[in-house]
């Protein structure tokens, strides 16, 4: 077992040089457990901060506070500190314990917090594949608004022209006709804002590239191909001249 626990240290910190990481130091656990665990690590930070703070105001405070006579006035003016929240209810009247509530918990809930908060957002972060979902739901909206506004601006398109063969029109059907082309018009309006809206692809450098080494493969291939037919054919004639 010990083995076996050396061997990985071994390997992790192998792993951690080749990338010029210090991957068996405290700040890269740290961040590891944020990444991997990231609320059981804020939790069990929280709980000890909570905890010994709470514990270390009571021991100063008790003797001569009357509001932190008790470790539970201790643990509530713990947390509404870490809070920063401060309600005012309870304070710390001596210097020992004032020093306590700033730098063990106002610094340390404003470092869970932070802490918290990134853990959050870096968890509601998008992948790539959520990239690639996303775009392809957006495509296809676009896709069933193009094919709605393209079947109305055919069908008024051809209620225009039901409507104009008539000549002369009679008053009836001048009137329709007017209708069809200001709802033909309205239509047209509407494509053309939708055309509009969907944004122009334009490759990037990496999509040409790859377009260029497919196209380069491709030619490989091509003539690797009429090399070997032309290399079978040479020798099938020497085989027929040595025959």
């Amino acid at each position: 077992m010990k083995f076996n626990q050396s061997d990985r240290f071994y390997r992790i910190a192998f792993i951690g040089s080749l990338n010029n990481v210090d991957a068996l130091g405290t700040l890269f656990a740290i961040k590891y457990l944020l990444r991997t665990n990231p609320f059981t690590l804020l939790s069990l930070g929280f709980l000890s901060s909570l905890l010994t703070t709470s514990c270390a105001v009571w021991i100063v405070e008790a003797p001569v506070n009357p509001l932190v006579s008790t470790y539970g006035n201790a643990v509530w003016l713990t947390v509404v500190t870490m809070a920063t929240v401060g309600y005012g209810d309870k304070v710390p009247v001596t210097v020992a314990g004032q020093v306590v509530m700033i730098v063990f918990a106002m610094v340390s809930g404003i470092l869970l917090t932070g802490m918290l908060s990134a853990s959050f957002f870096a968890m509601l972060e998008l992948t790539a594949a959520d990239v690639t979902v996303f775009g392809l739901l957006d495509k296809e909206k676009q896709a069933k608004q193009t094919a709605n506004a393209s079947a109305t601006l055919i069908q008024a398109a051809w209620n225009l022209h039901s409507c104009g063969r008539h000549h002369p029109p009679p008053l009836d059907h001048a009137n329709a006709y007017q209708a069809a082309s200001v709802l033909l018009y309205a239509t047209a309006q509407v494509c053309r804002k939708l055309r509009k809206s969907r944004p122009l692809h334009v490759p990037s450098t990496t999509e040409q590239l790859d377009g260029h080494f497919v196209t380069v493969r491709k030619n490989m291939h091509a003539d690797f191909a009429s090399r070997k037919a032309r290399l079978l054919a040479l020798e099938a004639e020497l085989d027929a001249v040595q025959l």
